[in-house]
């Protein structure tokens, strides 16, 4: 697992380069667009200028997931990678739905003016910094399941179809004066709303995600079915009561009831819980703490036959079972 200081290095390396990267876009697109007379180009500077201010918070929210668990939040601080991709999420369906009333808009001028070819050529160029931005940023991310740089990575792959709408729409324009068809006039528009379409979409996903972390959804079965057979690799665990399991920011924080014969020492249910800890951490990096609760297995009376529907060995407990569990331990 990467640390945590190397997480907050990287993110902050890459949160500069897309800053740098932005800033020197926004002021060809706002320049050249200006002098350019292009609508869609001066509009993609805007966008870049916005992608400023999303990333100095989200470097600040990578520096605040660093820190470690303190007093007030005694699971650490990851959640705040949440929070500002929710935030990031909010503002491209903003951002989004500015776009689709600012190409609405357009249609009202029936003759626009035709863009230079100076600003087809920074669309274009827009374009291929763009994509190595979000191959380069969207490849950390998923080694480092950061959360912040994923939102940063989309981020770039809205600005790719922004720039490619640009340079569409400037092409559309210079079609409108080799064919008689004038409404290619517009196609800057269309192109736009086609971006904010996609866009929104983006941003659904992205709110999605992380609404499901911060309303704390269980991992995926896969991951809890892997998790449950770490546990019963040891031989003492009878049977597993609850396996719980949510992200918490970049990692994960885990909660298991496990029954055990009821002669069991404390101390040696102490090492069984430590073990099965490490277990699983050890199994997953990303784990960053497990709460291990013993239950007591009673020992079957003399001649009764196991009951067939809780056996030692058997898979992840149902919802009836942990109702039937959470009554038998404090």
């Amino acid at each position: 697992m990467v640390e945590d200081r190397t997480r907050a290095r990287i993110e902050a390396h890459l949160g500069i380069l897309s800053a740098v990267g932005n800033a020197f876009l926004a002021l060809l697109k706002l320049g050249l667009g200006w002098a350019g007379q292009s609508r869609a180009l001066f509009s993609d500077g805007i966008h870049n200028v916005a992608d400023l201010l999303v990333g100095g918070v989200g470097a600040l929210s990578a520096r605040v997931a660093e820190k470690p668990p303190d007093e007030d939040h005694p699971y650490g601080h990851g959640k705040a990678e949440v929070l500002v991709a929710a935030g990031v999420a909010a503002f491209l369906g903003v951002l989004a739905l500015l776009l689709v009333a600012q190409g609405i808009a357009s249609f009202g001028n029936p003759e626009p003016p035709i863009p230079s070819w100076e600003t087809l050529a920074a669309a274009l160029f827009s374009l291929v910094l763009k994509v190595i931005l979000y191959r380069t940023t969207i490849r950390e991310a998923e080694r480092l399941s950061s959360y912040a740089l994923r939102a940063v990575a989309l981020d770039h792959r809205s600005d790719i179809w922004s720039s490619l709408a640009a340079a569409s729409g400037i092409l559309g324009s210079y079609l409108a004066c080799a064919t008689p068809y004038a409404w290619f006039r517009h196609a800057d528009a269309v192109g736009s709303i086609v971006v904010a379409v996609l866009i929104l979409h983006m941003a659904y996903d992205l709110l999605r995600e992380t609404g499901d972390i911060l309303m704390e959804r269980t991992l995926p079965s896969e991951t809890l079915e892997r998790y449950a057979q770490v546990v019963r690799s040891f031989p003492e665990v009878r049977h597993i009561d609850r396996l719980r399991a949510r992200t918490h920011g970049h990692y994960i924080l885990v909660d298991l009831r496990i029954a055990v014969d009821e002669d069991l020492t404390v101390a040696q249910g102490h090492e069984l819980g430590r073990a099965v800890k490490d277990a699983l951490i050890a199994g997953d990096p990303r784990i960053r703490e497990v709460l291990v609760h013993l239950n007591p297995y009673p020992r079957p009376a003399a001649g009764s036959i196991p009951d067939a529907g809780r056996p030692a060995t058997s898979g992840l407990p149902r919802a009836e079972d942990e109702r039937e569990t959470s009554g038998r331990s404090p």
